[in-house]
């Protein structure tokens, strides 16, 4: 109970706040971040990122960051162009929200966050993963 604390704050500003009070040791911390998706954000979230709030998370997360992370995101084109310079997988999912049906999930990491290519492939690549956004994602 006693580490739970609640936030009203933009994603950004937290994390800017969190990293320059945590405790934790954030040369060994992995950062996950799940911002909303940018194509079917508006129709699966009631508070979701219009094309510029993406465009503000990517500077603040290619700029301002400086321990290791891990997002994840719908795989489209603009996402891709946001995190051009970082390195990107591709999945494919299960997704059982409203039908079942197999998307394609993007896994961006920071520079130092090893991805786990041989569970995960390149960008070029696809690699079919049971249930979980987790289940392959192996960091070193």
């Amino acid at each position: 109970k006693t580490r739970i604390h609640v936030s009203n704050q933009t994603a950004s500003s937290f994390l800017r706040r969190w990293s320059k009070s945590s405790k934790t040791d954030l040369k060994r911390s992995i950062v996950y971040h799940d911002p909303p998706y940018f194509r079917m954000g508006h129709e699966l979230y009631r508070h979701y990122f219009s094309p510029s709030d993406h465009a503000k998370y990517a500077d603040f997360v290619n700029a301002e960051i400086d321990y290791k992370w891990l997002i994840s995101y719908d795989d489209c084109p603009e996402i891709h162009d946001l995190y051009s310079h970082r390195d990107k997988n591709v999945l494919r999912m299960n997704y059982f929200v409203h039908r079942a049906r197999i998307g394609r999930e993007l896994i961006i990491g920071s520079p130092d966050c090893l991805l786990a290519t041989e569970l995960l492939g390149t960008d070029s690549e696809e690699h079919e993963v049971p249930n979980s956004k987790v289940a392959a994602s192996k960091i070193a």
